[in-house]
This record gives C-alpha cells, structure tokens and sequence, in this order.
C-alpha cells in the first residue's frame, strides 16, 4: 500500500501576535506548515487533474484571508483556530505547525513552534 500525504511547508504571513499588546502593535512574521495525509492516492496521481486534489494555493489563500486583521496572544489559539477552518475544508487526517520566528526571549533562538493534528495522524519524518 502507497502513503500519501501533500505538505505544505513554512507558509510565511503577517500577523498580529503577542501576549502583550504592545507586542500586538505591529504584524509579524509566522510560518505555518501542513501535512495532510490521505487514506489512499490521491486520483490527480493517475490523471494530473486539479480537481482531484487538495490545491494547496487554495488552502494558502484561505489561511491568509482567515489572518487577515485578527489578533492573537498565542500560536497555540492561533494553530487552533487554523486547524479548524481547515477541517471546514477536508475530513482527511492534518497537522497544523505555527512558528513564532521572533519570540520576545533575551536567549538567542530560531523561534518557537506549536504542532496540533488528528488523534489519528501519524507523524512522518521528512
């Protein structure tokens, strides 16, 4: 049996993210990756058709749309609310990673990341 799954990965937006709300004051950037993972082939495999696929510009500008002009005080409300107006969108298993690029943090770091997906998703390496 053929695994299949269709990641997107480090999508790259402007938000308006913070505990504080000074933080809040001006967007920042966040990526967001997905993997969503199919139960069988995809069809689009066998007839190179968009249609029988997942279009991902389309997942890309509903994320987007979604962001626009909303705050957050954490990426974990935030990839909540991700994952679920992407469930509105496909039954199939998902997972949904935001990353903080800059956490207000005096260590120096690669940011801050929170992962959520179905109870029966099976995390992939890449």
């Amino acid at each position: 049996m053929i695994r299949s799954s269709l990641k997107i990965q480090e999508l790259e937006f402007e938000v308006y993210l913070g505990c504080q709300r000074e933080e809040r004051k001006n967007a920042q950037a966040i990526r967001i990756s997905l993997d969503i993972q199919f139960p069988q082939t995809p069809e689009a495999c066998r007839t190179d058709k968009l249609d029988e696929t997942i279009c991902y510009a389309h997942l890309a500008e509903l994320i987007e749309g979604f962001l626009d002009k909303r705050e957050f005080q954490t990426i974990e409300f935030l990839a909540q609310e991700v994952y679920s107006r992407l469930k509105e969108e496909t039954a199939f298993p998902i997972s949904v990673s935001v990353w903080k690029l800059r956490p207000p943090l005096t260590q120096k770091n690669k940011g801050c990341v929170f992962s959520l997906s179905d109870t029966h998703y099976q995390f992939r390496s890449n």
